[in-house]
């Protein structure tokens, strides 16, 4: 709830949504007495408790779309708003546009853990081209047939039982020291890295030595940022689903084969909430 004197990005957002209903309300985040005097007068127009608090049901009077990407965009655009704002423009790609990629693909987060690393996520299917048959069925397993990207599992010796991938980015680190032990280079371009999820196989495409080069220059969420829109502006097709909103299209490129009607779906509800918040 959101009443006077809270501060922060969710009352910038209501001063936002007050505005483009009419209203002329200065947008910096503080819940100040002409705040609330909007607020009031809004809630009795539109038959709500006119009491100066927003919650749930105002909001959506409001006109914006709560869904379960809205904590996540907020948490991205707190964090990389300028950065965002500024490659947006370099790139013309709409900067909600932006976060809604960057929602779905690391739940709006750049780097974890102490020292802060960045988010990855290793492709056990991707680091079988770089190796044999043997090796890889030592320590790595996925799903036979047309889902390699599923049924990931990982163990440090032969002898060890299996544990199942992506629980945590503990266990992703786990998976990714064994690997780079076997193959260095093949470990770092089996990882998708970042806030974008961009994976390390792309490094030369963005200007990077190799795989690992891009791993540690991801250290820097800006760098991840950058490195996330060029990716895009480098593919026209890419580019241009980006700016038309073609959620389907982006989704098959960005994300390849795996689920792309789940991407498009869950980037397009990311959108709803962005184009909102980033303004």
């Amino acid at each position: 709830m959101l009443k006077i004197n809270s501060k922060g990005e969710q009352v910038r957002l209501v001063q936002i949504m007050l505005n483009n209903n009419g209203y002329s309300i200065f947008v910096d985040g503080n819940f100040d007495k002409n705040t609330q005097t909007a607020v009031i007068e809004f809630q009795r127009k539109s038959g709500l408790v006119a009491d100066g608090i927003v919650g749930p049901k105002t909001m959506s009077a409001l006109g914006f779309i709560i869904n379960k990407y809205t904590s996540s965009v907020q948490r991205a655009w707190t964090s990389f708003q300028s950065v965002v704002k500024k490659e947006s423009k370099e790139m013309n790609i709409e900067a909600a546009t932006a976060m809604a990629i960057i929602a779905v693909e690391s739940a709006g987060k750049a780097l974890s853990g102490s020292p802060p690393m960045p988010i990855i996520r290793f492709e056990n299917h991707r680091f079988r081209k770089f190796v044999s048959a043997e090796v890889y069925n030592n320590h790595f397993k996925h799903s036979a047939g047309g889902r390699p990207w599923e049924g990931h599992h990982y163990r440090i010796t032969p002898s060890d039982p299996w544990i199942r991938s992506h629980l945590s980015q503990n266990s992703e680190y786990e998976t990714l020291n064994i690997a780079a032990k076997i193959n260095e280079n093949g470990a770092y371009s089996s990882i998708s890295i970042g806030a974008g999820q961009i994976m390390g196989s792309w490094a030369s495409r963005l200007g990077y030595k190799n795989a690992l080069d891009m791993f540690n220059a991801f250290k820097s969420e800006s760098e991840q940022i950058r490195a996330m829109m060029i990716f895009i502006k480098t593919d026209n097709r890419l580019w241009n689903a980006a700016k038309s909103k073609d959620w389907a299209t982006f989704a098959r490129i960005y994300n390849g084969p795996g689920k792309p009607e789940h991407y498009a779906e869950q980037m397009r509800l990311a959108y709803e909430t962005a184009r909102y918040i980033c303004n």
